[in-house]
């Protein structure tokens, strides 16, 4: 007789009150759990005030269902960027066993990690772990990880010093990368405008890249989420 999976959702509300839109403007780089990984400081700092009231949930659930228990982390928006981090937070501190932790769904949130996929590839985790879904034309999936000029990079250097050696500005002109997949959600066009880099009709993309040097992959790859 097999017993069935206990599923533990955890889904977190998008920016809704002061304190959600203070932690977005937070967004200089700090590390990742002591790691060469660099993450947005507010909602970092968001996430680990969130972490301590979770974590009596996570053990109770662990508790009542022992290896049978699963969690599910996923979120819109601010919500989406704090459910990622509580996820690798879990694993990375040993709360929770990869197992148990199925694949994070995130819904049109912002690029919060520099060194992202790099991370994933340390916990031995494929890149579905992270699965985001964004609309084909929204903005806030692409802020942080749009091109910024040169201008733009030396305003941010001079007002706040985290910025001088942030490897993905200094690097990539951007504040943070795009990590784990990307799926894009096009519309039917009745209601929205296509987008030009996608085929006519409404779907949910996946964005592969099938060149077989990595680097250049990683590179096209992150070209087309930022488009």
């Amino acid at each position: 007789m097999t017993r069935r999976l206990q599923l533990g959702f955890f889904v977190i509300q998008g920016s809704e009150t002061l304190a959600s839109w203070q932690a977005n403007l937070l967004f200089e780089p700090v590390k990742f759990e002591g790691l060469d990984v660099f993450v947005h400081r507010g909602i970092y700092e968001a996430a680990k005030g969130m972490y301590q009231q979770m974590l009596p949930e996570v053990h109770a659930h662990i508790k009542a269902h022992g290896r049978h228990a699963k969690f599910r982390f996923t979120g819109h928006s601010l919500g989406g960027s704090l459910s990622l981090l509580i996820n690798l937070m879990l694993l990375m501190r040993g709360e929770v066993p990869y197992p148990l932790l199925l694949p994070v769904i995130t819904f049109g949130s912002p690029c919060i990690m520099c060194g992202g996929d790099d991370l994933l590839r340390k916990l031995s985790l494929p890149k579905s772990h992270v699965q985001a879904i964004v609309m084909h034309r929204d903005i806030v999936p692409r802020a942080f990880s749009c091109n910024y000029p040169r201008p733009a990079a030396e305003l941010l250097k001079a007002v706040n010093g985290s910025f001088r050696n942030h490897p993905c500005l200094n690097n990539q002109k951007l504040l943070y990368a795009p990590m784990g997949e990307m799926l894009i959600l096009q519309p039917d066009e009745k209601y929205s405008p296509q987008h030009d880099l996608l085929p006519s009709g409404s779907g949910l993309y996946l964005l592969t890249c099938k060149v077989r040097d990595a680097k250049d992959a990683e590179k096209q790859l992150r070209a087309a989420m930022k488009a």
